[in-house]
């Protein structure tokens, strides 16, 4: 394991100083240079104070698969331009203080660590953030107004954590966001130790009038669909719900989803259903209910 040296040894070329007993070279794909610094899979299992001063220009840091259990509040002190953060795949439990750069950050990358939970005004800060990642986690709560201050937000990452109902924070959320997941769809492999989503229920109204074009519900409880579900979502083009417990499909459910262009309903309970179902859909090109249904035209 290796400890983060300071910001001064850090600037001095491309033996980037991550040695504990001296620095520690390595290979990285991307192309450095005075705005960025990719620092993944280099074994760093701490970053002290003052680490990264000096390096006020830095717009992208890559800090992901590494050893970081937690970081002090001032970890990032100096990194006032800083624009890309990833601390993907470390064991994080406690979300980072983001210091001097939350105005400036567009995308942030938390997912698959050990956060258990969203406070409240944690990210409201983060006025131009765009992309989150947060799926991978242990998080089971979210607080009501976690998003509030996220007006520009346009990916929201959630899938594969321990939340067992939509969260209404993505009230705060609703005009912005374009993509939002909630479901563990390609990522088995990886999150072995942790659970799906457990939603049981779907409430008409967390949507709002968010712009999303696609929406990600797979993997989890849901019995059924609420009449006024996608009243709002008229650029929806692709529904993922397989993998639940649907006992039924209402048209009406889906009915204001004109843009609809692929549903997926595989792997629910649904005994049956009617083709006058999605008679409607003039732009519907793929239909996906084969396994445990029989689609009676």
């Amino acid at each position: 394991m290796h400890s983060l040296k300071n910001g001064n040894e850090l600037s001095r070329g491309k033996g980037y100083g991550v040695g504990s007993a001296g620095a520690c070279s390595f290979n990285c794909q991307e192309e450095e240079t005075q705005e960025t610094k990719y620092l993944q899979y280099t074994d760093i299992n701490s970053v002290p104070s003052g680490a990264f001063s000096g390096l006020s220009s830095l717009t992208i840091l890559n800090l992901s698969a590494n050893a970081l259990s937690s970081l002090p509040v001032d970890a990032f002190d100096g990194l006032s331009s800083l624009q890309h953060l990833s601390l993907g795949r470390n064991s994080l439990s406690q979300f980072p203080n983001m210091g001097p750069f939350e105005a400036s950050l567009t995308a942030l990358d938390l997912r698959f660590n050990s956060l258990t939970e969203i406070t409240s005004n944690i990210l409201n800060d983060m006025t131009n953030l765009q992309l989150l990642h947060l799926e991978g986690n242990q998080i089971s709560a979210i607080s009501v107004d976690s998003f509030v201050g996220l007006t520009n937000l346009l990916t929201l990452q959630l899938n594969s954590n321990l939340l067992r109902t939509v969260p209404s924070a993505l009230d705060s959320v609703s005009s912005s966001l374009q993509y939002l997941c909630v479901t563990v769809i390609g990522f088995r492999e990886l999150i072995e130790d942790l659970s799906n989503n457990n939603f049981s229920s779907f409430p008409s109204d967390n949507f709002g009038t968010a712009p999303l074009t696609r929406l990600f519900v797979s993997k989890n409880r849901l019995q059924h669909l609420p009449p006024s579900l996608f009243q709002n979502l008229t650029l929806l083009e692709h529904f993922y719900l397989n993998n639940n417990k649907l006992v039924k499909v209402d048209s009406r459910s889906l009915n204001a989803s004109k843009q609809l262009q692929k549903i997926v309903l595989q792997y629910n309970e649904l005994p049956e259903l009617d083709s006058s179902t999605f008679r409607d859909f003039s732009n519907l090109q793929e239909l996906y209910v084969v396994a445990y249904c029989c689609l009676d035209f």
